[in-house]
């Protein structure tokens, strides 16, 4: 497999795992009186450490005080780094913990590869809660990382204070791939072109940084609300990253043949929890409305003219909601 090929399938991991419209007027922010840190000058400063846990060494930033919020990336192999500035305004009254997940980010580019599992993932996170000195947790969970928060509270539900999902993955295969249809079904011809000329220009070809950036951030048209906030994600080129993506890809053997059901685990979730999808995400409505019937004490939002990444395409309908559920708790 060559080098744009590789790059290609590193991509695939994150799109969906297994339209253009104006953009946003942000004339509103503030309404809500929540401090959003839309302008890096405004960015808190943040202690930056590495967490062992055995085998390899994960990247944590963390800032501010009081009740402990993780946040989860999705994935597998993206990283913390597309939730700054959008999130940083939790460190003004809780203590607000990024990390990156294995074989992610600024995380080591290897492990243990009998650890590429789930469970080896729910240990991670336990290791950033030891490291955060931390009772109990508030997790924030995007997209894949639905499937990481599950399956945390379900081993250890006392240690689970609240869990926000943001725009979850289905949760079993089958509609993984209702929502890889529909994704399909939104790409344009236009589309099809403007993919073309990215993956066949020269400096994708070479590798460029920049080039894999743009269209890492093309990978995710058609599943926002508004483009123009694909030039704005804060996306991250780990180094090695062909190294990481064969080691990432191990982590499906235990889902070879395709019958995993995490929607079996959330009867078992006690944490109070709150979902949070954008209206035009790909995941179908029904999965969404599912987990919210089979979670014990659960709240969902809908978040209209939004898609995958609606913390980011409206940030502060998505930052009220989430407000408003912490301090519920």
């Amino acid at each position: 497999m060559n080098y744009p090929s590789r790059i290609l399938w590193l991509l695939s991991l994150v799109i969906m795992v297994a339209a253009c419209r104006e953009p946003f007027d942000r004339t509103g922010a503030g309404k809500a009186d929540i401090p959003l840190y839309h302008d890096e000058g405004l960015l808190p400063e943040t202690d930056t450490s590495y967490v062992e846990t055995g085998d390899t060494r994960l990247y944590l930033e963390q800032a501010g005080e009081g009740q402990t919020i993780v946040m989860i990336h999705g994935g597998p192999g993206m990283s913390h780094h597309y939730f700054r500035p959008t999130f940083d305004y939790l460190s003004k009254g809780y203590h607000l913990v990024y990390y990156d997940q294995r074989l992610s980010g600024q995380s080591d580019a290897s492990c243990d590869t009998s650890k590429v599992t789930y469970s080896g993932w729910v240990e991670d996170l336990e290791s950033v809660r030891q490291s955060a000195e931390a009772e109990q947790l508030v997790l924030i969970s995007h997209s894949w990382g639905a499937r990481i928060a599950i399956r945390y509270a379900e081993k250890y539900p006392d240690r689970v204070k609240g869990i926000v999902f943001l725009d979850p993955v289905g949760l079993s295969p089958e509609v993984v791939q209702e929502a890889g249809s529909v994704l399909q079904g939104r790409l344009t011809s236009s589309d099809q072109l403007a993919q073309q000329k990215i993956i066949l220009s020269p400096e994708f070809k070479a590798g460029e940084k920049e080039a894999i950036l743009k269209a890492y951030r093309f990978s995710f048209a058609q599943n926002v609300f508004r483009r123009a906030i694909l030039d704005t994600l804060n996306l991250y080129i780990a180094d090695q990253p062909i190294h990481r993506q064969q080691q990432l890809g191990l982590l499906f053997r235990d889902q070879a043949s395709s019958i995993y059901n995490d929607y079996n685990m959330l009867p078992f979730i006690e944490a109070p929890s709150l979902i949070i999808r954008g209206s035009y995400d790909a995941t179908p409505l029904s999965s969404i409305t599912k987990m919210d019937s089979l979670l014990p004490r659960s709240t969902l939002k809908i978040i209209q003219d939004a898609g995958h990444f609606s913390f980011i395409e409206v940030p502060e309908e998505t930052a009220s909601s989430i407000v408003r559920f912490l301090q519920s708790l």
